[in-house]
C-alpha cells in the first residue's frame, strides 16, 4: 500500500460510517446467506428438481462472476464505489421481488435457474464496491477493514441460515425472499445516510498509469496465488451448500437443524476473525504459511464430516473448518490487496472476488454432482475436497517465500515514487 496524499481525509473512516458499513454488509448477507444456501433445497423439496441441474444454479453464478467482478472493479474505480454500492443493492432487491412472485404463481424451475446468477451478480457488485472502499488506507487500517467486513458478512450467515430455516418451517419460501427484500431496501437507506464519499480511484492515476497495463499478472506467483485463492474458495464453500445438500438428503436434519449448523460458522467468524488476523498479520510480509496451515485445518474438519451421522459432530467439524476458513479468506484477501494502488483499488478487488466467488460457485456445483454420481457412497465425495485442501496447503507452502519477496520489492519501489 502507499500513501500519496490522495486518499480520503479520514482514511479509518469516521465511526458513524464504520457502523453503516458493517450494518450495511450484515443486513445484505443476512438475506443472501438464507436464499443461497436455502434456494437449492427448495427446489429439491418443493420442485422435485435433480442435484446436477440444481448446480447449474451455481456453476452459472460463478461463471458470470468471474466476468462481472473484473469488469465492476474497473467501473468502481471509474463511476464511484457508492455509486456500483447502489446498483448492486437496487437490483438485488428487485431479483428477491421476482422470486417471490415465481413462488407465487408456482413458475417453472428454469426461471429460478436463469433468475438467482443475477442475484449473485448484484450482490458481488455491492460487496466489491464496499470492500474497494474500505481498502483504500494504510496498511494496517486496511487488513483491519477487511476483517471487519468479512465479520459484517459472517454475522449476516450467522443471523440469515438459522432464521431462514424457521421462516421456511413456519411461514414458508415466499417469505424468506420477501427477507431478503427487506434487508436490501434497509441496506440502501444505510448506505445512502452513512457513506458520504464517492471515491472514484481511477481519477487519481497519471497519465502514465491510465496509458500502462496492470502488472498484475506480471509480478511472479501473484496469479498463481489467485488459483490458489479460486481452490481455497472451492473449499471453503463446502461448507454451504454441497454440506446443506448433504445433510438433508444423507443425514435427513431437519431445516432448523441445518441452519444452527451453517450458522456456526458465521458466528464463530463473527467472534474471532479479527483477533485470529491481527494474530496472523499476513500484511507485514505477506507470508503464506499460515494460509497454509489454515487450509490443513480445513481437510481435517472435514475428515470428521465424511464419517458422521448425527447433528452434534457436525457442530464440531464445522468448528474446526470455520477455524481454518479464518485462516485463509482475509489473509489472502489482504495479501492480494497488498499489490494494490491508490488509482486501481476497485481492479484488484475485483480480481480477487472474480476468484474466490468463481470457486464458491463451481464448488456448490460440483458438490451437487459428485453426491448425484456417489449416491450409495456420500462419503467419498467429502475425500475429493479433503485431498484438494491438502494439495493446496502444500502449495501455499511453496509459492509463500517468492510472493515475500515480490511483496518486499513491490514496497521497495513504493518507497522510491
Amino acid at each position: 500500500m502507499i500513501s500519496d496524499g490522495s486518499r480520503l481525509p479520514s482514511s479509518g473512516g469516521a465511526f458513524g460510517e464504520k457502523l453503516a458499513i458493517f450494518l450495511s454488509i450484515t443486513l445484505v448477507y443476512t438475506g443472501f446467506s438464507a436464499a443461497y444456501l436455502f434456494i437449492s433445497l427448495f427446489l429439491l423439496q418443493q420442485k422435485n428438481a435433480p442435484l446436477p441441474e440444481i448446480g447449474i444454479i451455481y456453476l452459472a453464478t460463478g461463471g458470470i462472476d468471474i466476468l462481472v467482478q473484473t469488469i465492476g472493479g474497473r467501473l468502481s474505480d471509474r463511476l464511484g464505489t457508492k455509486t456500483v454500492m447502489s446498483v448492486g443493492l437496487l437490483g438485488s432487491a428487485a431479483i428477491y421481488f421476482l422470486f417471490i412472485l415465481f413462488i407465487l404463481t408456482d413458475s417453472p424451475v428454469f426461471l429460478y435457474i436463469a433468475t438467482f446468477p443475477i442475484l449473485g451478480l448484484f450482490g458481488g457488485l455491492f460487496q466489491l464496491a464496499l470492500s474497494s472502499y474500505v481498502s483504500d488506507r494504510e496498511k494496517d487500517e486496511m487488513a483491519g477493514g477487511l476483517s471487519q467486513l468479512y465479520v459484517g458478512l459472517n454475522f449476516g450467515f450467522t443471523i440469515g441460515p438459522i432464521t431462514g430455516g424457521f421462516v421456511i418451517s413456519y411461514l414458508g419460501y415466499s417469505y424468506l425472499f420477501l427477507m431478503g427484500l427487506l434487508t436490501s431496501v434497509a441496506a440502501i437507506f444505510v448506505i445512502m445516510l452513512g457513506v458520504m464519499a464517492n471515491p472514484k480511484y481511477a481519477e487519481r492515476a497519471t497519465e502514465t498509469q491510465r496509458l500502462g497495463k496492470t502488472k498484475i499478472f506480471r509480478r511472479k506467483g501473484v496469479f498463481t496465488l489467485l488459483i490458489l485463492v479460486f481452490v481455497s474458495w472451492f473449499v471453503i464453500s463446502y461448507q454451504a451448500v454441497p454440506l446443506s445438500i448433504f445433510e438433508s438428503k444423507f443425514l435427513v436434519l431437519t431445516s432448523i437443524e441445518i441452519g444452527i449448523v451453517l450458522s456456526t460458522n458465521g458466528f464463530l467468524i463473527t467472534v474471532f476473525q479479527v483477533p485470529i488476523s491481527k494474530l496472523i498479520r499476513v500484511e507485514e510480509k505477506g507470508t503464506l504459511i499460515p494460509i497454509a496451515l489454515g487450509s490443513a485445518i480445513m481437510a481435517a474438519g472435514y475428515a470428521i464430516i465424511s464419517f458422521s451421522h448425527t447433528f452434534l459432530p457436525m457442530i464440531l467439524a464445522i468448528a474446526i473448518t470455520t477455524l481454518g476458513e479464518m485462516m485463509i479468506a482475509v489473509p489472502t484477501q489482504v495479501v492480494i490487496t497488498l499489490f494494490s494502488k491508490s488509482h486501481n483499488r476497485g481492479q484488484y478487488q475485483g480480481y480477487y472476488f472474480a476468484f474466490s466467488r468463481g470457486g464458491a460457485s463451481f464448488s456448490s456445483f460440483a458438490g451437487l454432482l459428485l453426491f448425484s454420481y456417489f449416491l450409495n457412497h456420500a462419503q467419498y465425495a467429502w475425500y475429493i475436497v479433503i485431498l484438494i485442501a491438502l494439495l493446496a496447503a502444500m502449495a501455499y507452502s511453496i509459492l509463500s517465500p517468492t510472493i515475500m519477496r515480490e511483496y518486499s520489492a513491490f514496497s521497495k519501489q513504493d518507497l522510491s515514487n
